[in-house]
């Protein structure tokens, strides 16, 4: 089935009156609750305005996929401080209004953020949303888009929230460690049980030579590591950083969590700290039923 729009989504979402062709498709859709990107789903920019190549897509056991370019702008920031948007796949599953007004239909929609001198994404429902993209809206009326992120993952998989990172943040130098990020997921799930695949990224600049260690943790900044230490050490010239990147999955959980990125100083003086744009943390959430 497809809409005015180009958006295809699975026969039995909206249909109340499958036909034949319905039928013989249902094995496609038979597994229920699943999310993730099958293929393609591809994104470009031309200013604000937005290029999403044709995807095929599952949310929440909708089927979805576009066989033309999906065309988006992100509007001006009026406030001097940038913003980032959020581009995600949509099952509505109650009526609402716009291009949610269909119960069943999964559609894109571009969740608009608020500026700030450090932006993060704006809220999203983890229930009926399935992240594609995420990118930064100059401020002041620019059109350069900038720090865009990838949120796409395999069917199989769900978006965890997103993170907010402490920035500006200074690490002292005691060896002890502190939680410059965080990434929470939520009790959507009820007692399902699953694992978190986190990507991150974290950026730390330097004016002295020294060596700092980052690592996972889960619920709190000595809560249990996810994954080793990864250290880095050195003199940095200024306005240049560090990356540390700690890709690790954690054991097999249920409820909500929060996993913190710490950072701690092992030896050195000067001032470390966690810069206000560049660092990256997203999680996917893989169910060990594989629902």
């Amino acid at each position: 089935m497809a809409d005015a729009a180009g958006n295809h989504y699975g026969p039995f979402d909206v249909d109340v009156n499958p036909d034949a062709e319905d039928y013989n498709e249902a094995s496609y859709y038979r597994f229920h609750r699943k999310s993730g990107v099958l293929s393609g789903g591809g994104i470009t920019f031309d200013g604000r305005t937005y290029h999403l190549a044709p995807i095929e897509a599952r949310v929440r056991g909708s089927f979805f996929y576009r066989e033309t370019e999906l065309v988006g702008t992100s509007d001006a920031t009026v406030s001097g401080n940038p913003r980032r948007d959020l581009l995600v796949l949509r099952r509505t599953l109650t009526a609402g209004t716009g291009e949610s007004a269909t119960p069943g239909k999964t559609v894109p929609v571009l969740l608009k953020g608020t500026p700030a001198v450090t932006p993060v994404n704006p809220a999203f429902d983890a229930a009926k949303d399935e992240l594609l993209w995420s990118w930064q809206v100059p401020g002041s009326g620019g059109s350069t888009i900038t720090n865009v992120i990838d949120h796409r993952g395999p069917v199989g998989t769900r978006s965890a929230k997103n993170s907010d990172f402490f920035t500006g943040t200074t690490i002292p130098n005691s060896n002890t460690e502190y939680t410059v990020g965080v990434l929470r997921i939520p009790s959507d799930y009820g007692d399902r049980r699953y694992i978190a695949e986190m990507t991150t990224m974290l950026l730390v600049s330097a004016d002295a030579n020294t060596q700092i260690a980052a690592r996972l943790r889960l619920d709190s900044d000595t809560g249990t590591p996810i994954g080793p230490d990864v250290t880095r050490s050195g003199k940095l010239p200024a306005g240049e950083n560090i990356p540390l990147d700690l890709n690790f999955e954690s054991d097999v959980l249920t409820g909500a969590h929060v996993i913190n990125v710490t950072a701690r100083r092992i030896f050195g003086t000067g001032a470390w700290t966690v810069p206000q744009f560049g660092n990256h943390f997203s999680a996917r959430i893989r169910f060990v039923d594989g629902s």
